[in-house]
Formats: C-alpha cells, structure tokens, sequence
C-alpha cells in the first residue's frame, strides 16, 4: 500500500470504517492491486458498466446512480451479503 493510500485509510471516519474495512477485505479477495475509496456516507464504485456487476443491482437498484457508479451508504450495507458483495467485486474487477 502507498504511503498516501495509507495516510487515506488511516483517516477514514470511525463511523465509515466498518464498512470500508469489510468492503476492502472483500475486494482484496478477488482482486489484491484494486484501489477502494470513501465518501461521506459509504463507499463509491466508478467506472462500472450497466450489467458488469453480478445480480448486485438486480437485488438493490436503490445503489445505482446511472452514472456508472455503484453507491453503497453505510445505511445500505447491512443489507448487503458478503456473497453479493464479492460477487460484484469479481464481475467489476475482473476486466
């Protein structure tokens, strides 16, 4: 992990790094060299293409901004499996 990329995760609010961490060890399983991110109020997925992600969005439309981003609020992630969410991660990342 570089330098930056540590000091970010270093910094990410108590509220937020539950989901970060459980997101990002569930990543790393599929794909060790992806880059994951925060935002105020969960995590972003870019440059998605519609249909890439597994049945993710089929179950949850709710995350899908149209924009080729995958949003998932830390309100949303309880209802989000690991299966699913490895799922997503495999489809996305496996470009």
């Amino acid at each position: 992990m570089r330098g930056d990329a540590a000091a970010y995760i270093a910094a990410i609010d108590n509220d937020q790094r539950p989901l970060f961490d459980r997101v990002r060890r569930l990543i790393m399983e599929v794909q060790p060299d992806a880059d994951v991110g925060v935002w105020k109020h969960g995590l972003s997925f870019y440059g998605r293409e519609h249909g890439q992600d597994s049945a993710l969005v089929a179950e949850h439309p709710q995350l899908d901004n149209g924009k080729g981003t995958l949003r998932l609020p830390i309100t949303e992630a309880a209802r989000i499996s690991d299966d699913e969410l490895r799922a997503f991660a495999g489809a996305v990342l496996s470009e």
